[in-house]
């Protein structure tokens, strides 16, 4: 950290004209004192840790610094709770060559991978995307979230309040105003902060996550509920204290990607329960209210090995339950680690999720059975129905589904904070078309709410959320047995948040300018400039204004 010196202050006073004259600086006696990040620093000088078990924070100010620090709160990263063994490779679990990730051997696992809590400055821990918008002028920050890792959401909450706390006392010089920014799970805390921090001057979040964690998994535990009754997969999905319960997460986790490889090996295989395992799937996808296309499978291709667009359909809830079965298995360890902390619950359940008396008839839409029912019944008369019918006969009994613990959900409400979904500052929220872990209409119900809340700016009455979703190809992007043609056809628009979907630089460096000069002018030329990025050429946005995503059912 520089050392302010009277020499130094005098020369700084005198460098201030020129200094300002770039818009950069405050008046040049406001950042004279020791402990300011002055912009045009190095890197590493406005670095460091939090202190108090915050973690670490890195923070950058351009030299043409416009007032505005965006500060980054990461998605979900595996941690000492739950290290991911290298063996999960083969099945496309992939953390070698991930920054945020270090390789230990942990006894009883083997190699595994740690997340070592460091901190990114944007999405996808991008440096040339946190270059690029401080070569526009704003100041880039992250926190790492500590050394746990994991469901991280306190974590990274209590490290953005303290960062910005920091920073609006007197630490970063110049600065006018703080937008925070989050992605996939860390769009908890950012949210959670724009509603409670007054701070806090605009959020900018990227597939949201729903707004409590209970939410959050309780549509996993649906996704895997229905692959245990109907695929007879013995599952556990809530899990004991301590190693124990954390080999019971890894073997739910072994199961069920098990189970998934079977219907690729054999789109005809069959259950225990003498049903086609690709029908199972793709009535758990439904009933969950996973999308009805994947990264690989857009659900419209047909040819070779898909013969029919529903087989496609049953592919595509195949990889997207996959992905919900790591939610739902180590991540829910994960959580209800910590809710036996802050509940004290050494023993007995941890579960903060019920389903005792869900009908899962009525989470499948009308809509969605006539679309798949001649589909589902080729496997036989009545297929649908007896498939709810397995489901169902269990409502009510406790001893065959998962109640939750009353003093589990309490310590839930206390240890995760939340969001209520009605904008306090101005907000932007960017969906996915096709996001089988945090659906886009987690987005639109944001914007539903707040504009239903009368959430609108004081001077020229805009809303205060406003949405935008990355699109999918309207055509497909599927090419049968040949991956990598595959991906090449994948958008932004498609996939979980920070996967292969991650949004361009080029979408974050149109919207991000946009949304900011929203908050200096406030007035219906920002409008406009969304307008206009939608209907732009070539930058993947959802070009309907109309155009809302499928509702969530949770």
């Amino acid at each position: 950290m520089r050392r302010i010196t009277t020499r130094n202050r005098i020369l700084g006073a005198l460098a201030a004209l020129s200094l300002a004259a770039a818009g950069s600086l405050a008046p040049a006696n406001a950042g004279v004192k020791e402990g300011t990040c002055w912009p045009g620093e190095v890197q590493d000088q406005c670095s460091g840790d939090l202190g108090n078990g915050l973690g670490l924070y890195a923070l950058r100010l351009p030299i043409n610094f416009n007032g505005t620090v965006i500060v980054f709160f990461h998605g979900i990263r595996f941690g000492r709770n739950t290290p991911v063994p290298q063996s999960l490779k083969a099945a496309g679990i992939d953390y070698s060559n991930n920054p945020a990730y270090n390789s230990v051997t942990v006894p009883g696992l083997g190699a595994t991978w740690i997340a070592n809590g460091k901190p990114d400055l944007a999405s996808g821990g991008s440096e040339a995307l946190a270059a690029a918008l401080m070569a526009k002028g704003f100041g880039v920050a992250g926190v790492g979230g500590g050394d746990t890792q994991g469901w991280a959401v306190q974590e990274e909450y209590n490290a953005g309040k303290a960062l910005i706390d920091k920073m609006r006392t007197g630490f970063v010089y110049g600065l006018k105003r703080v937008m925070v920014w989050g992605e996939s799970m860390g769009t908890l805390p950012a949210l959670a902060l724009e509603e409670t921090v007054p701070r806090v001057s605009a959020a900018y979040v990227e597939c949201a996550v729903p707004p409590t964690t209970t939410q959050a998994f309780q549509q996993a535990l649906d996704a895997l509920y229905v692959v245990k009754v109907l695929g007879g997969v013995d599952l556990k999905l809530t899990y004991d204290a301590g190693p124990a319960g954390l080999m019971q997460a890894y073997g739910d986790l072994n199961k069920v990607l098990g189970f998934l490889g079977g219907i690729k090996a054999n789109a005809n295989a069959v259950t225990p329960t003498k049903l086609l395992a690709r029908n199972v799937v793709l009535m758990a996808g439904l009933i969950a209210g996973l999308p009805e296309a994947s990264a690989s499978y857009d659900g419209i291709t047909t040819g070779g090995p898909l013969l029919a667009s529903q087989l496609n359909t049953s592919a595509a809830m195949a990889e997207n339950i996959g992905q919900a079965a790591v939610l739902a298995t180590l991540l829910r360890f994960d959580v209800e680690s910590r809710i036996r902390v802050a509940g004290g619950l050494a023993t007995g359940s941890a579960n903060f999720t019920d389903n005792v008396n869900t009908s899962y008839t009525d989470l499948l839409t009308d809509e969605q059975r006539a679309q798949y029912e001649t589909f589902l019944n080729l496997g036989g008369t009545d297929v649908v129905d007896q498939m709810l019918g397995a489901l169902d006969a269990s409502k009510g009994n406790a001893a065959l589904r998962y109640p939750a613990n009353p003093a589990a959900v309490d310590a839930a409400k206390k240890a995760f904070p939340s969001y209520s979904g009605v904008a306090r500052v101005p907000t932007m929220l960017v969906g996915y078309e096709v996001d089988p872990v945090t659906q886009a209409g987690w987005v639109q119900r944001y914007v539903d709410k707040s504009a239903a809340a009368g959430a609108v700016s004081k001077r020229h009455k805009l809303p205060l959320a406003v949405a935008m979703y990355a699109a999918a190809p309207s055509d497909g992007w599927t090419v049968l047995g040949d991956p990598a043609a595959t991906a090449a056809k994948r958008t932004s628009g498609i996939g979980h948040c920070g996967g292969s979907s991650l949004l361009t630089g080029a979408q974050h460096l149109a919207l991000i300018p946009a949304f900011n000069s929203w908050l200096y002018a406030g007035d219906q030329t920002a409008a406009g400039e969304f307008a206009a990025l939608r209907s732009a050429t070539g930058l993947g946005f959802q070009s309907d204004p109309e155009w809302v995503p499928a509702e969530v059912k949770y």
